[in-house]
């Protein structure tokens, strides 16, 4: 389905879980969903509208300042 990234490099993607019609959110190649994107979603729509709020929400990496090098 969709597939985003996150500031820190992570994709997160949308697919549908089998033997339903609901939308579910997952981290690719894996890993521990954090509690705002866990769950059921009606529509690819709202799993994308969750997805992109939790990526507005995630700070952006720190780049070294010319000082630091």
């Amino acid at each position: 389905m969709s597939e985003f990234t996150t500031p820190n490099g992570k994709k997160v993607a949308t697919y549908v879980e089998p033997g339903t019609s609901m939308f579910k959110v997952k981290f690719i190649p894996g890993g521990e969903l954090p509690v705002e994107l866990s769950g059921l979603y009606t529509s690819s729509n709202f799993a994308d509208r969750a997805i992109q709020a939790y990526i507005a929400k995630q700070e952006k990496p720190k780049g070294k300042s010319d000082k630091e090098l």
